[in-house]
């Protein structure tokens, strides 16, 4: 809830008034939401509430046997929409201080309430008092009744408010309610008739049945202090004396009252004879038992989950990454649902072998021949010689989890990626030119600082599977990749150079004025893969067109980078 103005309380969320009374919850609403939401157990069946999508991807799809597969698991839980079902009774006071343009704002906000509850799972009732209590509506889904009752609102001498409780416990008395939860909510604009006492008791006998107590303090005519106390919890207790946000006030009330959130998660994932869990590499860290792992959430994060880690395969062949893995998703009321991920799969292959070179033979000798002109075609290269200064280049590759889609031409954008970019540090003149591996989503991380060891470099782009998190923030990857440039000094001389690929290219001002303090001291070529990459604003980044570049599917993204690499050895802009 939104906080409001009051003269003795600071208003704090209606999810804690819920956790204020979770026991009543659990005895009376056993089973409603958790049959809302069964049709997660169906992971192709649509549901029209609560939508959990699960996904399981590994990568890359060919892994060297030895080498690592980067595993990442993602669950997002979109519940906005799905409502459990409530019996509410609307308690409003009639008095001579509510009267004027106040009975239209209660009028609206009666039918707000309402059409925000639901009236196809839910059911609402009517009371007013003044001097005298009238039920003006049992509990009923019916949209058109509830408006009628709503006309017989009329300011009237009196504020009997234990007579309107009394009422309104007798109205949820009279329905069924085994699997709903009851909520009773008072609007009172004047000082009551009766004794705070009184109604304070009246209160707790309510919330003794298991039901929910919301009080407004309508008016600044009101007890605002003997509202407060009658209310569920302070969470519970509002201070509205603009009639006219009645409406939003009461379309809030409505939403806290039938919305059904997810407060957390476990995950499991149990991993065949042939694969092995690499210690150290799950973000965040498993609990390991046997062949299973597992992720505990406590509570549910508002991104969703993702979880990396890295298994190293034993066994030659296609195989699945694991034998089986699952979502438990549990919830404010009702039972837990499971979803189960999909199963991946990496083809596993031998080592690259060395090439044998045979012995050289020995010359036989010839007899000497006469010289004789000989007229050979020319053959023109564009190649060039390397050039004499030292390369120090910082890879800064885009692993949000978008990079996991796949291109028009059918691959991963971010194997792609790892490809090509492997076959670019192996273009340079390594170890007199050195590199660094810089990876961004969420946020940036130098994964390989700068060196001129080949293998390390190879090792750091194989692994960016396992840093794949949602969220793009290229300026914090530039603003990395110039720290780790500035970091070690180069020789007189030496070239810097940031070359920048992403799937998705930020146009902030914050990765724009990165991109700016980048240029400062060191070229930026960049790259975008995908169809929707603007190749002027890849300009902007980079600084010229010259160093811009857009592979639209993925494919001729190892001949950009060729292209990169030659420019940066030729020394050419």
């Amino acid at each position: 809830m939104y906080p409001r103005p009051s003269s003795s309380t600071t208003i704090a969320t209606f999810a804690a008034l819920l956790a204020a009374v979770a026991l009543a919850i659990s005895v009376l609403v056993p089973t409603a939401a958790a049959q809302l939401v069964s049709a997660q157990r169906e992971p192709d069946q649509a549901d029209p509430g609560c939508v959990i999508d699960v996904d399981k991807v590994a990568g890359p799809s060919r892994v060297i046997l030895g080498d690592l597969a980067f595993i990442t698991l993602t669950v997002q839980a979109d519940c906005e929409r799905l409502q459990a079902p409530v019996h509410a009774v609307l308690v409003m006071d009639n008095s001579l201080d509510m009267g004027g343009t106040r009975m239209g704002h209660m009028r609206d906000a009666v039918m707000a309430f309402a059409d925000e509850l639901g009236l196809e799972v839910s059911s609402v009732g009517l009371v007013s008092y003044h001097g005298t209590v009238e039920v003006l509506s049992e509990l009923t889904s019916d949209r058109d009744a509830l408006e009628e009752a709503t006309r017989q609102f009329f300011p009237h001498p009196g504020s009997n408010l234990l007579g309107a409780l009394a009422s309104a416990d007798n109205v949820l008395d009279a329905a069924t309610a085994e699997s709903v939860l009851e909520v009773v909510v008072v609007l009172s604009g004047s000082l009551s008739d009766n004794e705070p006492d009184d109604l304070i008791a009246a209160a707790r006998a309510l919330q003794d049945d298991g039901r929910l107590l919301v009080t407004v303090a309508g008016t600044g005519n009101a007890d605002i202090d003997t509202l407060e106390a009658m209310a569920s919890s302070p969470a519970a207790h509002h201070v509205e004396t603009q009639s006219s946000r009645y409406v939003s006030l009461y379309q809030e009330i409505a939403r806290d009252a039938s919305s059904v959130r997810v407060t957390g998660a476990e995950v499991t994932d149990r991993l065949p004879a042939n694969m092995e869990y690499a210690w150290g590499s799950g973000v965040p860290a498993p609990r390991v038992r046997g062949d299973t792992l597992q992720w505990s959430y406590a509570v549910w994060p508002t991104d969703g989950l993702t979880i990396t880690y890295a298994v190293e395969p034993a066994e030659l062949g296609a195989h699945a990454t694991n034998v089986e893995a699952a979502a438990e998703m549990r919830f404010e009321r009702g039972g837990p649902v499971t979803r189960t991920f999909p199963v991946p799969t990496v083809v596993v292959i031998e080592p690259p072998t060395a090439t044998p070179v045979p012995p050289t033979a020995t010359p036989t000798a010839e007899p000497t021949r006469p010289r004789l002109p000989v007229y050979l075609p020319l053959a023109v290269n564009r190649a060039c010689a390397q050039t004499a200064n030292d390369l120090r280049v910082a890879v800064l590759v885009d692993t949000s989890l978008s990079t996991y889609d796949r291109t028009t031409a059918g691959g991963v954008k971010l194997e792609y990626i790892q490809i090509a970019a492997t076959d670019f540090v192996g273009l340079l003149n390594l170890p007199r030119d050195v590199a660094a591996v810089i990876v961004f989503g969420d946020s940036a991380t130098v994964t390989q600082p700068l060196t001129g060891d080949r293998v390390a470099l190879e090792i750091a782009l194989g692994r960016v599977y396992g840093h794949v998190t949602r969220g793009s923030m290229l300026a914090a990857g530039l603003a990395a990749s110039a720290a780790e440039l500035a970091r070690t000094p180069g020789e007189p001389g030496a070239e810097d150079a940031v070359v920048l690929v992403s799937d998705g290219i930020d146009d902030s001002d914050a990765a724009l004025a990165a991109a700016a303090d980048v240029r400062r001291t060191a070229k930026i070529y960049a790259i975008g893969i995908g169809p929707d990459i603007s190749p002027g604003l890849l300009a902007r980044l980079a600084g010229s067109p010259d160093r811009a570049f857009v592979s639209a599917d993925g494919a001729d993204l190892g001949a950009i980078y060729a292209e990169v690499a030659r420019r940066l050895t030729c020394g050419e802009p």
